[in-house]
């Protein structure tokens, strides 16, 4: 089997995975995008041949594997931001925040705002917030519970 055909062949099997399994798409596709003209008989026998229904199966279900563990990785990293940010705030109302003479501590201050700074910058990457958005702290820790919230149902 030549080069030509093999590579046919895989972007066919992509454009049967991208169509859903269905054969018909998939061929008026090829033909539309690819110029290339397979016959129903034909596109079935690679169907058939090189188990296209069982490889799309196995493509689905890593893709939603895949989609599943960046939500794990998701929630797991804006959960910890969070908890982060309550852990500090309630450090902010105790009163070892303040020193004898009555300054806040700087350090715990600083520390805070990077980890505001980092939750907003993980929301712009995911294009929850836009690059150019101006969003005070608070909003984007409640921009970040509202996701978490109706996105994965869980709540702070």
């Amino acid at each position: 089997m030549g080069k030509a055909t093999r590579d046919n062949r895989d972007q066919a099997f992509i454009v049967y995975c991208e169509e859903g399994g269905n054969a018909e798409r998939t061929r008026r596709r090829l033909k539309t995008e690819m110029g290339l003209s397979l016959t129903r008989k034909s596109l079935n026998e690679w169907i058939k041949k090189y188990k296209f229904k069982t490889r799309r199966i196995e493509v689905d279900a890593k893709r939603q594997a895949d989609k599943d563990a960046v939500d794990t990785a998701w929630t797991k990293a804006v959960g910890g931001y969070l908890r982060l940010m309550r852990q500090y705030e309630n450090y902010f109302e105790s009163p070892e925040f303040l020193s004898d003479k009555g300054k806040p501590d700087d350090q715990a201050v600083y520390a805070y705002a990077s980890i505001t700074g980092h939750l907003r910058m993980y929301l712009r990457k995911l294009d929850y917030i836009k690059e150019d958005e101006k969003m005070p702290d608070q909003d984007v820790k409640k921009k970040a519970q509202e996701i978490l919230r109706d996105v994965y149902g869980i709540g702070d």
